[in-house]
């Protein structure tokens, strides 16, 4: 069955691992997109789930399409293989 909490989750889980691979901290990256760091902080520990619009502007900033966020968060690839 569809879990949307547990796809957030990995969603949110993926962007900290590009995070990591680009040696920054969601704070960082969330400074660079134009998203407020109260907004990553509450994503990143659960309190809130992500809109689309916060995303894409975090996704436009890793340099990865959306839809490739969700494959990777659905099918777990390793990050490194699709980000620039």
């Amino acid at each position: 069955m569809y879990d949307p909490d547990e796809e957030c989750k990995a969603m949110i889980a993926t962007i900290k691992r590009l995070c990591e691979q680009k040696n920054m901290t969601p704070h960082a990256l969330a400074k660079e997109a134009g998203i407020s760091t109260s907004t990553i902080s509450y994503l990143v520990n659960g309190k809130t789930k992500p809109q689309v619009y916060t995303i894409l502007m975090l996704c436009w900033e890793c340099g990865l399409p959306i839809c490739l966020i969700i494959v990777l968060c659905s099918q777990k690839f390793p990050v490194q293989e699709y980000s620039t």
